[in-house]
């Protein structure tokens, strides 16, 4: 092997090593990436959840006042009645 040939092999291990660096730096980034859209999901998920949560105990009051609403409609009719006869 000459001078020459030795430089090029050189300069070859150089640029591979650099790809390598370059390709290595780009997935550790899209690794990155990956793991904040994972950690939003997991945060939406998690508000969702609670939104549903919610969302029954409003529920579970509505119908309670709903319920409470017609017993003092009908107390009021059965009163009405009361003074009607």
């Amino acid at each position: 092997m000459d001078i020459k040939e030795v430089r090029l092999n050189i300069i070859q291990v150089a640029v591979v090593i650099v790809q390598t660096i370059a390709v290595v730096g780009y997935v550790g980034r899209q690794a990155g990436k990956i793991d904040n859209v994972s950690e939003s999901t997991t945060r939406i998920e998690r508000n969702q959840e609670v939104q549903a949560a919610d969302n029954k105990i409003w529920k579970s009051k509505i119908e309670a006042d709903l319920a409470d609403l017609k017993v003092r409609t009908a107390l009021l009719e059965a009163r009405i009645n009361t003074y009607v006869k």
